[in-house]
Formats: C-alpha cells, structure tokens, sequence
C-alpha cells in the first residue's frame, strides 16, 4: 500500500512538473524559439514544432532541414522560416501557422551556420522586411560579394537589390586578413537599426561595436546611395579593468543595455540613446575632419561604388562647418539623408562604468520583461536565471535567482505575459516573472502569496498538495 502511494504520488509530481518543460529531442540541435500569441514555435536541425503555450501540448511537427530563423510576417499573418539545405545553402519560406506551406520562397543564398546568424524584422524603405547578420553571407546570383547584413522583403521573399527599391547591403572586402563581424543582438528603435556585434581576426576577439543604419531613406539617385551605416567601439568600466567582449544586448526605456564578458566574470553596461546618438556624432565629424592627407577607409567593408572620397566631403572641426551642405547634415545628425561614404567605422571607443557586476559567472542572455521597464532578466552559463531591478540608471541589483533543471546551456532567453522561457540544447523551460523566489524544489518552496495561483506554475500548488496527502495517509497508516 505504502509503495503504491509513493509510485502515485512521484506520477503526480511528474506529471505537473511535465506542464512546464517540453523536450525537445524531436527538432535536434541548434534550436531557434519564437513566442506568438496562443503559441511556441520551436524549430532546429530536424524540424519544427508548434506548441500551446498554455500546457506545452505538441499541437503540430514537420520535418524541415536545419531551421535556423522563425518569424512572423504580420501583414499575411503567415510564419516566415529560413532554414539550410544542406552544404551552407539556405532559403526562406512562408507557412500558416498551421505549419503548411506556402508557394512564397526567397531564393537561395549562402550561410555559415557555425556562427548562429542574427535575424529581425524592421520596415525597410517603407516595407516590412527581414534582416540577417551574419559573418559570411552569399547570394546565388552575385558569388563575388560576401555578404554581411542581407536583407529580404517579407511580402514577396525577394531579396532587396540596386534598383529603386534598393535598401541595404553590407559587402566585405575579399582579402585574407579582413576582420569578421559575429553578431550577438539586434534590435530596432524608432528610425534606426543597431547591431551589436563582436569583432574577429582569424577567430581571435579584437573588439565589440555597436553598428547603426536607418531603417528608411535607402534610394538611389545619380548622385549614389543615401547611405547610413557607422559602427562605434564600446567598453564597459568596472574596477580596474575594460570589458571588451559583448554577450547579449537590448533596448528598454530609451537606453541600450549591454552584457559583457572578461575571463570568468561579467559586467552590464547602459547607454541611453541620447549620448549614443552624440558619441556618432562625434566620431562622425573625426573621420570625416577636413585636412587629412588621404581619405578615410574602412578596414573590412566596400566603399559605396558611386560615391568616392572628395576635398569638399569634409568638416572643419574647429568652427564646425562644412563646404557642402550634403555633409552639414552629418552635424545636424540627420545622418539618414547623406550621401557619403558607404560606411563610416568609428575608431575610438565608448567607455561606460558598469551598472552591475558578477563574478565568476557570464551573463550570457538578457531580456526585458513586457513593459516593464524596471525589471531585467539575466542567464548564465552556469545555468542560473537572475531577476535584476534597475533601481537607477547608475545601479541594478539582482532581487531572485533561479537554477534550471537538466542541462545548463542556455541557448535563448524570452519573455512574455509575465513568463520567462527558457530554452537549454535539450529542453523548454518556464517560470513565472513573479515569482518571489526562483526555487524548483518541491521539498524546498518559499514563494509569494502571488505566486500560489499563478498560472505558470500550477505544478507547485498539485506538489504541494501532494506531499500533504502523503503525509496525512502515512500519518494515518502508522
């Protein structure tokens, strides 16, 4: 009787627990995580999965080779998947969200999947569009040009090109010793995109950047390409030593919000919008200062073809005047609407104290939590979730912690409705946001009055529930 009991009550425990963790062994390695209305799409080598956000039921699987993005093209309200076919060769295709497949596909291009390549949407010359950053990109048509940020238009899948429509390409320089650009974060905030990305010789760190390029006002006229790409060098500050390696980034609350990385230990950095769009400024004016006995050149990427180096494209720092009007705006920070060079590669870094500090851990993951703008949500590579309050621009303080079951290799970070998802290389987690303390012990609970009922970890109530009937039957028995 006794043992039957425990077989019953260990069911129960399983079974509640088995609420807030899928598997994912189905779908394979390198898994990609969307989060979408009443759903979790969940994609990697082998396939996709479409789950119930509520239960985590597998509503639906399809076998896709080496899914790599999932998006949503809200226009069509169809699910927008890239994925290899093999030997580096990707495209990207449209789905219901049934996962069935429709006649829209991209052409194909090439990929280096080692590097995990980074993926958003962004309206892009007044059309919503998909951008990929990624080390090495190349398309079918044009092998000559290795690629690093590529750009599709979501509505017809057709790769923006030069022509009237044309948006955005950033093209490498072919030599040996070029550096390579591994993209760690993107987002998009009012008129521009940003890149955080970490730079690479020969697969030896150099240095972190913050790239920007406007998301609009990318034509083509006689007079060349209005282009908008400049990238600046961050570190961040804390006892002593520089922070040069970036881990993962976000923005919330007008300000950017940075990870990085030294040896065993970890900082956050937080820059706001305002003094970043000053810091282009003014690495803006210093390369393209007046009186410099050869042109500026970037050191990895092509020059726009129909756009060369000219006496005139310049400022005088001291007064801050220009001989064109065309580069006055660059001091207007109307950057958008200037026809210069294709990019402008800022030399001399940013340099920021830290707002928070760890030791012996990384902070490998960030991510905001809704529209909650004092709340931030950190993981670890020690497979820990930490709750941050950013009780001031100049300070945060972690508040709870949370240790994930199974493996601690965190892959992805997400947020939302007040859940933290938790995707490892074997398996979706979640938990609650609201959670007073982060404890998946069921012997060990010491959670808030909110958290009883909420509705992400019911598992908690029903062990609860069940060691108490346990004990009342064992109590009774002996």
């Amino acid at each position: 009787m006794k043992s039957e009991i425990y077989i019953l009550a260990w069911m129960l425990i399983s079974y509640t627990f088995s609420l807030n963790v899928y598997d994912k062994y189905k779908i394979g390695h390198r898994p990609v995580l969307l989060i979408e209305g009443d759903y979790v799409y969940l994609g990697g080598e082998l396939g996709l999965v479409k789950l119930d956000k509520t239960s985590f039921n597998e509503l639906k699987f399809i076998s896709v080779q080496n899914v790599w993005a999932v998006l949503v093209d809200d226009d069509t309200n169809l699910l927008i998947v890239c994925s290899s076919l093999g030997d580096g060769e990707s495209h990207c295709h449209k789905l219901t969200r049934n996962l069935k497949k429709k006649d829209k596909t991209s052409e194909r291009f090439m990929v280096d999947l080692n590097t995990p390549p980074l993926y958003l949407k962004c309206r892009l010359s007044e059309k919503l569009g998909i951008i990929i950053a990624a080390p090495c990109i190349k398309s079918f048509t044009n092998r000559k040009d290795s690629k690093t940020i590529y750009s599709l238009q979501m509505g017809s899948l057709d790769e923006f090109s030069y022509s009237s429509t044309t948006v955005y390409h950033l093209i490498y320089k072919e030599n040996k010793n070029r550096l390579q650009m591994r993209y760690k974060a993107g987002f998009v905030h009012q008129q521009f995109v940003y890149f955080l990305y970490n730079v690479y010789l020969k697969d030896q760190f150099i240095e972190a950047k913050l790239g920007k390029m406007c998301a609009s006002h990318h034509t083509y006229s006689s007079n060349g390409f209005h282009t908008s790409y400049e990238d600046i060098p961050l570190v961040c500050y804390h006892d002593n030593v520089n922070y040069t390696k970036i881990e993962d980034g976000l923005v919330q609350n007008e300000t950017i919000i940075v990870s990085f990385s030294n040896l065993k230990s970890s900082v956050i950095c937080s820059l706001s919008i305002e003094e970043l769009a000053k810091r282009f400024r003014d690495s803006r004016m210093n390369i393209l200062r007046c009186n410099q006995k050869t042109g500026w050149k970037n050191r990895s990427l092509k020059p726009d073809p129909f756009s060369a180096w000219q006496s005139k494209t310049c400022i005088h720092l001291k007064n801050q005047t220009c001989d064109e009007s065309m580069v006055c705006n660059v001091i207007k920070g109307d950057f958008c609407n200037t026809v210069l060079y294709h990019t402008i590669e800022g030399v001399h870094p940013i340099v920021s104290s830290a707002v928070y500090n760890t030791t012996g851990i990384i902070l490998r993951h960030l991510s905001a939590v809704d529209s909650n703008d004092i709340v931030l949500i950190a993981g670890t590579n020690t497979g820990h979730i930490i709750k941050l309050n950013i009780s001031s621009s100049e300070s945060y303080t972690a508040d709870v912690e949370y240790e994930i079951t199974g493996s601690q290799n965190i892959v992805d970070l997400q947020t939302g409705n007040g859940t933290i998802y938790i995707l490892t290389d074997t398996e979706l987690q979640r938990i609650s946001v609201d959670d007073s303390v982060f404890d998946n012990d069921c012997t060990n609970q010491r959670i808030g009055l909110k958290s009883w009922f909420n509705h992400i970890k019911p598992s908690i109530y029903i062990c609860t529930i069940a060691l108490l009937y346990i004990r009342s039957v064992l109590w009774n028995m002996f």
